[in-house]
C-alpha cells in the first residue's frame, strides 16, 4: 500500500518550485537541499508502509540499511538500487556543501522517488 501523503507532498513541493521561472538553476537560497531531503523520505517512508502492509517484521526503527536489507531479501534489488541511489544525493545535498544541489540533482530525486512509487504499486498488486 502506498501512503498517498507521502507519494504527494515532495513531489507536489518539486512541481510547484520548477514551474516558478524566477527559480535559478543553482541553490544560492538552500531552497533544493530541503526538497531533495523530503524526496528521499517520501520515497523511504512508502518502502516502510509497504512493508507493513504486507506485515513483513522491522526489527528496529526503520533505518536506511535495514530497509535496505528487507529490500535486498524480498527480491526488491531495483528498489534497493533506487533507494541508495537517493541517499548518497541526500548526503551530498545534506553534508556536502560542496555540492551544488541544483535543479537538476532535484529533477532526477523526482524521477528515483516516482520509479520506487511505480515499483512498490506494482509489487503491491502483483
Amino acid at each position: 500500500m502506498i501512503n498517498p501523503f507521502f507519494r504527494d507532498i515532495a513531489a507536489r513541493l518539486l512541481e510547484s518550485l520548477l514551474k516558478d521561472p524566477m527559480m535559478k538553476d543553482k541553490d544560492q537560497d538552500m531552497i533544493f537541499r530541503p526538497v531533495i531531503n523530503r524526496l528521499y523520505y517520501s520515497a523511504f517512508h512508502n518502502i516502510v508502509s509497504f512493508f507493513r502492509f504486507q506485515f513483513t517484521r522491522l526489527e528496529e526503527r526503520a533505518i536506511h540499511d535495514a530497509i535496505q536489507e528487507k529490500l535486498i531479501i524480498h527480491d526488491r534489488d531495483a528498489i534497493a538500487n533506487l533507494l541508495e541511489e537517493m541517499r548518497l544525493l541526500r548526503v551530498d545535498a545534506d553534508y556536502r556543501l560542496t555540492v551544488q544541489a541544483t535543479r537538476s540533482r532535484c529533477e532526477r530525486m523526482k524521477a528515483y522517488h516516482e520509479s520506487i512509487i511505480e515499483l512498490l504499486a506494482t509489487n503491491a498488486s502483483g
